[in-house]
């Protein structure tokens, strides 16, 4: 009996449309590695990364666990905490949803 209970429960579950990605962006001189969380409106049907980095609703981006790193020099020359990227100026982005990285995918953007 709980069993089933449990099996209607997880079927009319709400999705958050939160998801986390492994992003890299390059602005500039400069290569950004680090971890953003998206949301994206629950009633759209499709979920894939592309759509969620397009319909993004802000100016700025929040990116946590970050590196930075200076592409002419090949190294880390930061590890904030978090930080805010403008989206307008970024040249690059490249994005892998952490579910996928975890399930042992590859494709992890390398820092």
């Amino acid at each position: 009996m709980n069993e089933e209970y449990d099996d209607v429960r997880k079927a009319f579950q709400i999705d958050s449309g939160n998801r986390r990605f492994r992003v890299t962006i390059y602005m500039g001189g400069f290569k950004v590695v680090g971890t953003a969380i998206l949301t994206m409106d629950t009633r759209s049907s499709s979920r894939r990364t592309s759509d969620f980095l397009r319909n993004f609703p802000e100016d700025y981006m929040t990116l946590t666990e970050v590196q930075i790193h200076d592409v002419e020099l090949n190294t880390v020359i930061d590890e904030p905490d978090f930080i805010l990227l403008n989206v307008k100026k970024i040249d690059l982005l490249y994005a892998k949803e952490v579910e996928n990285l975890e399930a042992g995918h590859e494709g992890e953007p390398r820092a």
